[in-house]
């Protein structure tokens, strides 16, 4: 099961504290190990955080760095709408989220940013 680091908490803003604590749930419901190296910048609100990717762990890091391999970019609404289960793929193709650069670097995240197990199992036992 993959390791979630935040070596610099305290320099955290709102967001990045939303952010880790969406990743803890999320790590907690599903077993996922990321693939690959990645490094993956969320803007919300006027805030950045940094998600690192590498041999089954997560960084979280306050800010930007220099060259990421995708950025992705919405309101806080949006990100909160993500948070509650909506697929962060249908929220780029609507256009509420923006992303630049290597999409493809998003698709490892698709099953631990995909719809909590609460949500999965009530739409499964809905006749």
């Amino acid at each position: 099961m993959a390791q979630l680091h935040v070596p610099h908490r305290e320099g955290l803003n709102l967001f990045g504290l939303f952010v880790e604590a969406l990743l803890r749930r999320r790590l907690n419901e599903r077993e996922w190990e990321p693939r690959g190296q990645a490094q993956i910048v969320l803007r919300a609100g006027g805030m950045t955080v940094t998600l690192r990717l590498a041999a089954g762990a997560i960084t979280l890091l306050p800010g930007a760095v220099e060259r990421p391999t995708v950025s992705v970019s919405g309101d806080l609404s949006t990100f909160l709408h993500l948070g509650l289960g909506h697929s962060p793929f249908w929220l780029l193709l609507t256009g509420r989220l923006r992303a630049r650069g290597n999409l493809l670097a998003l698709w490892p995240l698709r099953r631990l940013l995909g719809p909590p197990v609460c949500l999965r199992e009530r739409k499964a036992n809905e006749p």
